[in-house]
C-alpha cells in the first residue's frame, strides 16, 4: 500500500542498558490483518515489534509500533 501511518507506539523496557553493552537489534512482523476499509481507504493493520538485546542476549528493551497502509479510493 502506497500509504502507512503509526495508529500507536509503545515502548517495553526490560535489563538497564549500560556503557559499552553492544546491542542487536531485530525486526519481528507480529500481526498483519485481514484487508479492512476506512475512512482513509482499504488496507491492512499490521504490528512490527523492534526487539533490542545486549552482547549476553538479555532483552534490553521492545518497539511495538501499530500501523495502517492503505490505499486511497478513487472519487467517484
Amino acid at each position: 500500500y502506497p500509504a502507512s501511518l503509526v495508529a500507536s507506539f509503545e515502548t517495553v523496557f526490560y535489563t538497564p542498558a549500560v556503557v559499552g553493552d553492544m546491542l542487536q537489534t531485530q525486526q519481528v512482523l507480529k500481526t498483519i490483518s485481514d484487508v479492512a476499509k476506512t475512512h482513509l481507504g482499504t488496507g491492512r493493520y499490521w504490528t512490527i515489534e523492534m526487539q533490542y538485546r545486549n552482547q549476553a542476549r538479555q532483552m534490553v528493551g521492545i518497539d511495538i509500533y501499530n500501523f495502517f497502509s492503505y490505499r486511497k479510493e478513487p472519487r467517484s
